[in-house]
């Protein structure tokens, strides 16, 4: 139940990302603010429900979330942005692995 509204949040944002690598006029522009609004929007649906989970005392389940929900979103700006510039190979494998989409 609460990870059908993520889902529909993750498949917009996939859609728009492709609709944005296939237009290359003024539909990138739209299509990035989409992505970016859903990217924002599965962030803080995953924060919340973290948020409610470590609050109830189901930290499994909270950290359980944060690698599903949270991570992936977070990881292709942590790689493309800290990871490989610092030189860290290792975590920019796994974040490449985290934040592939599908």
């Amino acid at each position: 139940m609460y990870g059908i509204p993520y889902l529909l949040f993750m498949r917009l944002h996939q859609a728009a990302i492709s609709a944005r690598r296939r237009d290359r006029t003024w539909h990138y522009l739209l299509w990035s603010a989409c992505a970016g609004v859903l990217a924002g929007a599965m962030l803080v649906f995953g924060f919340t429900l973290l948020m409610l989970f470590w609050r109830v005392g189901l930290w499994p389940l909270a950290v359980t979330v944060f690698a599903i929900m949270i991570a992936p979103v977070v990881a292709s700006t942590l790689t493309r942005h800290v990871f490989v510039p610092l030189g860290w190979l290792r975590l920019s494998f796994y974040g490449g692995l985290a934040s592939k989409p599908g």
